[in-house]
């Protein structure tokens, strides 16, 4: 991006969540007006409730908000799958979470394909980068065709 603005070349940048957190700090003004999908929409309260208690734990804001959220989502999935379980069989545990339907978690509402234990109609949140923050635009989340 900085480079692109460098040699006054102006086009729509579009990019995935695995930019690094720091790309504002390289691109500079070179990333206004990018687009962004990410894995979970950075507005929704209950990832910001979630966000607000790791700063208070562990002194600082999380460098990566969608690791904290995916790592609570995760273990929250496998207790909840403990607990259908009704034991801490590997086996049970395994089936319990095959067969999560409607799971509320901090940033969707998992639901796991049988086959091939991907979730589904996981949604992506669209962001835009405007006056150096990003701005939610929209969910999107892909239409129930299972």
């Amino acid at each position: 991006m900085k480079q692109a603005a460098e040699l006054d070349w102006k086009p729509i940048f579009i990019g995935g969540d695995g930019f690094s957190p720091s790309m504002h700090e390289i691109a500079g003004d070179a990333m206004e007006g990018s687009y962004w999908v990410y894995s979970m929409d950075l507005t929704n309260p209950q990832l910001i409730f979630l966000l607000s208690r790791f700063e208070k734990e562990y002194g600082r804001k999380a460098a990566e908000p969608s690791n904290v959220a995916n790592s609570y989502d995760l273990v929250t999935w496998v207790a909840e799958s403990i607990k259908k379980a009704g034991k801490a069989d590997p086996v049970a545990v395994r089936d319990a979470m095959e067969n999560t339907k409607d799971l509320r978690l901090v940033h969707f509402s998992l639901t796991v394909d049988k086959e091939t234990h991907n979730p589904l109609n996981k949604p992506a949140a669209m962001m835009i980068w405007k006056d150096r923050t990003f701005t939610f635009l929209e969910m999107w989340a892909p239409q129930d065709t299972f």
